[in-house]
């Protein structure tokens, strides 16, 4: 064999396991990604997009009634001021009757979270602080909390800025 197959070979498997590195690591190949504001993320199983505006995500679930609400509140870490905001806005708006605070960690971010239990739903309210935003999140239609977690889990870990946009 001549010693150009030989080098052809090996360019052709290092090419190979190159693409399946990347396709493995990769956050968005296999899945759909949406854009707004000036932030991409990955959309969770299961969801759509039922509406996108300038600083807006809506997000449902084909199966049940989920959904998804994702503000980008713009450049600033305004995030216990605008939780409460909203939060104080949903309480006077419906009749809650348990509601649940609390603060922790998931991803290296900082969530403020309020559980907001009614008679007919439970909204979930997190709010972060993440490059260089503030990000508030409703979530609300879920049966079981622990899959609102996996779910702003897959939001969190996914949300990028979207370089293709002049960023603040």
């Amino acid at each position: 064999m001549d010693k150009r197959w030989v080098l052809i070979i090996i360019i052709a498997v290092i090419g190979l396991g190159s693409m399946y590195m990347i396709i493995d690591n990769s956050m968005t190949v296999g899945s759909a990604i949406t854009t707004f504001s000036k932030t991409t993320i990955t959309i969770p199983d299961g969801f759509s997009v039922e509406d996108t505006g300038n600083n807006v995500l809506e997000l449902y679930n084909k199966n049940n009634n989920e959904k998804i609400q994702i503000y980008d509140l713009g450049k600033g870490k305004t995030v216990k001021k605008m939780h409460s905001n909203y939060t104080a806005t949903l309480l006077e708006e419906q009749d809650f009757k348990n509601t649940t605070n609390k603060t922790f960690e998931m991803d290296d971010v900082n969530i403020t979270q309020t559980i907001l239990t009614g008679e007919n739903d439970t909204i979930v309210v997190s709010s972060f602080y993440q490059y260089k935003h503030t990000y508030i999140i409703f979530m609300s239609g879920y049966d079981d909390l622990n899959t609102t977690t996996q779910d702003l889990d897959c939001i969190l870990y996914t949300l990028r800025p979207d370089y293709k946009q002049s960023q603040d």
